[in-house]
């Protein structure tokens, strides 16, 4: 009864088959009407051995395996010290001699390893690439079009600081986006209202001055600058200004002056004193500093 008792999936094989053929025999002589005494104690004995040396079957450790598998390869830099440990001594806890009865006490090896794995507490991501990255935003983003300074806004605000070390991708993935918007900025034009202003005191008529500068500062001006050049389109109205202010008239022309002088008669003496005198008073007030103005 014992024997037929015996619960063959816990054994291995080779113990039951030694346990069958111990069965058979002892069979064998119960099914004996001329078996001995002796016989059937020896049939009994050899039987109770073998049911004795019934091995059992090793626990299955498929669960302490794939516990074991889940824990994160450079656990140690990447973990807090003491929760790291605590995962190492969950699976050096593990007694690897269980057999198929103690299967139960297997799987908690399994379900303690694992809940260790729960337990872990990673180390924070590295920022400091995110943090180079956000240094390198300008100071001033008035020079630069609201939509690229929003977008680079957004970048640096998108910034999860609360990342750990399981998350450093996407740690580096946000210094990637800020680099970029930063590299997309675009200046706003450059403001052309003082060199509009300058240009508005020109006057019409330049050809009455001898100075060709101003004609030079004018032409100098270039347009389309953006406002990281703010300080060079500054430097045309100042130019143009400056220019302005040392405008020279050119001098008078004394051409028909001259033709006047010519006209007068070599001999004086044929005429009264007083036209004389009058002629000669008229060539003294000859004033030959005048300009084109007071032609």
């Amino acid at each position: 009864e014992k024997a037929n008792s015996i619960d063959r999936t816990l054994y291995t094989q080779e113990s039951l088959s030694n346990f069958d053929d111990a069965l058979k025999a002892a069979v064998s002589v119960q099914n004996n009407n001329d078996a001995g005494v002796s016989a059937v104690s020896k049939a009994v004995n050899t039987l109770d051995s073998a049911i004795a040396d019934l091995k059992y079957l090793p626990a299955d450790y498929g669960k302490v395996q794939a516990a074991i598998h889940a824990i994160p390869d450079d656990l140690f830099s990447i973990c807090a010290p003491e929760t790291a440990q605590a995962v190492i001594t969950a699976r050096d806890a593990v007694d690897w001699t269980l057999n198929i009865t103690e299967q139960s006490k297997a799987d908690a090896y399994a379900d303690a390893i694992l809940n260790a794995i729960d337990k872990l507490e990673y180390l924070g991501a590295d920022y400091a690439e995110v943090a180079a990255a956000i240094s390198k935003i300008p100071v001033d983003l008035s020079i630069y079009t609201d939509e690229t300074v929003q977008a680079l806004a957004e970048a640096r605000d998108a910034v999860d600081w609360t990342k750990d070390i399981t998350k450093q991708s996407v740690v580096n993935s946000y210094a990637d986006a800020i680099e970029s918007a930063i590299s997309r900025l675009i200046y706003k034009p450059a403001d052309y209202k003082a060199v509009n202003d300058a240009l508005d005191h020109v006057r019409a008529d330049l050809t009455v001055y001898t100075d060709e500068t101003l004609t030079g500062a004018i032409n100098a001006v270039v347009r389309g600058k953006n406002m990281s050049e703010q300080t060079l389109v500054n430097s045309y109205a100042e130019e143009i200004e400056k220019a302005i202010a040392e405008l020279i008239y050119k001098p008078a022309v004394y051409t028909a002056v001259d033709e006047a002088l010519k006209n007068i008669p070599e001999d004086l003496t044929i005429y009264t004193v007083k036209t004389v005198e009058a002629l000669k008073d008229a060539q003294t007030a000859v004033d030959r500093n005048k300009n084109i103005t007071e032609q």
